[in-house]
């Protein structure tokens, strides 16, 4: 986040270009999130052991903080996936015109 905030202000005394500062800042907060998923997950993971007559809800708890990171992952993957696959297509469409 801080190295964001500096491209920002970098950005703001040259007048534009806030486009890295947006990458980074997005790239920051994805890695919050999944650092708090996984953190949570082993939290639960540890009261799994730690505690008594409570080990399915906690193991749920865990098993749904896993679940939830790994769908961002998984739509973002899909998602620069699809990317890709257009912009080749818009390379290879542009190539075959010339």
């Amino acid at each position: 986040m801080a190295l964001a905030a500096l491209t920002v202000a970098q950005a703001a005394q040259a007048s534009g270009n806030y486009g890295p500062a947006l990458g980074l800042g997005a790239a920051a907060l994805l890695c919050l999130c999944v650092g708090f998923w996984t953190g949570g997950a082993a939290t639960s993971f540890r009261k799994v052991v730690e505690t008594r007559n409570e080990d399915v809800w906690h193991l749920m708890k865990a098993l749904g903080s896993l679940r939830a990171m790994y769908s961002l992952l998984r739509t973002l993957i899909f998602a620069a996936l699809t990317l890709a696959a257009v912009g080749l297509g818009l390379v290879g469409f542009a190539l075959l015109n010339k």
